[in-house]
């Protein structure tokens, strides 16, 4: 059944992230399942999602636009009066983006809940960090970044941080966990370790085990994923993008190479990242109860194939 604590509270569940963690995959087996979810107690909120995305982006833009946030109008408003109108007893609302917002913002939506019954819960998702990276350059580089990967490599060892122009997003996911901890309690922070071999049915069982929806009982009425919806780039369009003399030469001489999924990190760099967060991994596992073996980096096949795409990529980012 629905998450519920003994005594019968009922639980909002925000969902948010972090990025390159499976969110969109989540998000859509949400808003697919809707009707599903009704049986199990549990309600996504058709409010604040924006008409192109399957998550509540609407309402993380409010809490990340340059005004005050006020809860009794927009997007959050929305989100507050048609939870309060189904009164489920777990509502669910997902923005990875979320974990970017302002967090002196947060306690203004912990209170647009708590005045409608409901308390809020975080679920934050968490994985190696070294994938993590390429994961997260990877992404940036669709929505704009050209930075050179070896330059980004050495900006997050040195700071810690992934930044772009108005995103400033930690790598240390412990960091993410304590921003939500200061204003929702450190006993509403679910942290879950996120691991990008498998099948996405996997994470979602993983999601709903989290938030307390038992999938087992489930009688055939769930449409479960057979796919990921946000897939990482292969190199060669990353290459692209990034753009440098002699680029789609490069791509023709490394022929099906260029097809592989974009992983360009040496055994070296692994290893720079894994003992650059080395640290977090442990406090993830030691504070927040994350499985340890989400932190075991995954080591990509030594083929030639695999190789000559990584060669392919760090001969543009030298150009």
């Amino acid at each position: 059944m629905a998450s519920r604590s003994q005594d019968g509270e009922r639980v909002c569940f925000l969902h948010v992230g972090a990025p390159k963690t499976g969110s969109t995959a989540i998000q859509h087996f949400l808003v697919n399942n809707h009707v599903a979810l009704a049986q199990f107690g549990a309600h996504y909120s058709l409010a604040g999602r924006c008409s192109w995305r399957p998550g509540h982006h609407e309402f993380s833009a409010q809490l990340r636009a340059e005004a005050d946030v006020d809860t009794r109008v927009g997007a959050i408003a929305s989100v507050v009066d048609e939870i309060r109108a189904e009164d489920a007893r777990t509502a669910i609302v997902s923005a990875e983006d979320l974990v970017i917002a302002d967090q002196g913002r947060f306690p203004a939506v912990r209170d647009a809940f708590e005045a409608i019954g409901y308390r809020v819960k975080v679920v934050l998702y968490a994985r190696a960090h070294a994938d993590y990276v390429e994961s997260i350059y990877c992404e940036a580089v669709k929505h704009g970044l050209r930075q050179p990967f070896a330059r980004f490599l050495d900006d997050v060892i040195e700071r810690g941080l992934v930044s772009q122009p108005g995103v400033s997003l930690p790598v240390a996911f412990s960091t993410l966990a304590e921003r939500f901890a200061t204003c929702f309690g450190s006993d509403a922070i679910i942290v879950r370790g996120y691991r990008r071999y498998g099948e996405p049915v996997s994470l979602v069982r993983d999601f709903m085990s989290a938030i307390g929806v038992d999938t087992t009982r489930d009688d055939g009425s769930f449409v479960w994923p057979s796919r990921y919806d946000n897939p990482r780039l292969p190199t060669a369009d990353v290459a692209r993008l990034v753009g440098g003399v002699g680029t789609e030469k490069r791509i023709e001489l490394a022929g099906r190479a260029g097809e592989e999924p974009f992983a360009p990190l040496t055994a070296d760099e692994r290893l720079r990242i894994t003992d650059r967060f080395d640290g977090d991994a442990a406090l993830l596992v030691e504070r927040w109860g994350v499985d340890p073996q989400t932190f075991h980096s995954i080591v990509h096949a030594e083929s030639e194939s695999t190789w000559r795409a990584r060669e392919l990529f760090h001969a543009v980012n030298a150009e």
